[in-house]
């Protein structure tokens, strides 16, 4: 544990018990993590400062679970390149919809379709076993999907997202998409979660398409990522996986 975030515990946490309170608080340390936006050229500069504004807008109005500089790095690669026909981004795991407004932002702009996976109910309870491995968010990030369209409503750009409710074995990993995949981002928390995000994803992944996983301080996560037999089951060659911001993970086969 940092001096910094050591002070911010003892000293400054117990002042702003709210949540939204803390989030805003920690805006002035977290906040520079958006400085790599400035340099996505296929955005006009004004654009750049819109879409920064957009975002710090998002994370004054709604709680979320993830840092600036996480969602600068998704957006570096999503902004590679403008859209082609009928590609889309995934979402898997959207809590209350923050980074969901964000990326409809980009992807808006982009000319991406953003499809949002979600139970609706929380993380998926874990088996005994995961929870002896590694951390337990059982029911946590739980939000309605009223919730999260109202949040897009106001913040981001509704009229690019599609939402799919339920868990991720009967949508996801039952139904294989047939459309053109460009980039996922996991935040679902569990390895049985992610494993069944992989299965229904990675046959469509375009060529230069990414994964992220926002949960790789997660050891069951990490494992199963890591796991040979994964993606042979997958029929994917393993992929190169590079840990980046805070518990951001990019998973990549151009390699």
């Amino acid at each position: 544990m940092n001096f910094i975030h050591l002070l911010y515990l003892k000293l400054i946490k117990p002042w702003f018990p709210d949540e939204l309170v803390q989030q805003r608080v920690k805006l002035i340390w977290f906040i520079w993590g958006y400085m790599p936006l400035f340099l996505i050229k296929i955005f006009p500069f004004k654009e750049r400062l819109k879409i920064i504004a957009s975002f710090i807008r998002i994370d004054w109005y709604i709680l979320h679970g993830h840092r600036p500089c996480e969602i600068s790095s998704i957006v570096k690669v999503l902004s590679e390149r403008k859209a082609k026909l009928g590609e889309i981004m995934i979402e898997a795991g959207c809590w209350l919809g923050g980074s969901t407004s964000k990326f409809s932002i980009v992807c808006k702009i982009l000319g991406y379709k953003l499809y949002v996976f979600d139970s609706f109910q929380g993380v998926e309870q874990l088996t005994l076993e995961e929870k002896e491995k590694s951390f337990d968010f059982s029911g946590a990030y739980s939000a309605s999907k009223d919730t999260v369209v109202n949040n897009i409503n106001k913040y981001g750009e509704i009229e690019v997202c599609s939402f799919f409710e339920g868990w991720f074995s009967n949508t996801l990993a039952k139904n294989t998409l047939n459309v053109p995949v460009r980039v996922v981002y996991i935040d679902c928390d569990t390895a049985k979660g992610t494993h069944e995000v992989l299965k229904g994803t990675t046959s469509n992944l375009v060529d230069d398409g990414t994964i992220f996983s926002q949960d790789y301080h997660i050891n069951t996560v990490k494992e199963i990522l890591h796991s040979a037999l994964l993606w042979k089951e997958l029929n994917r060659k393993v992929p190169a996986i590079y840990p980046l911001c805070h518990n951001l993970a990019q998973i990549n086969f151009n390699l």
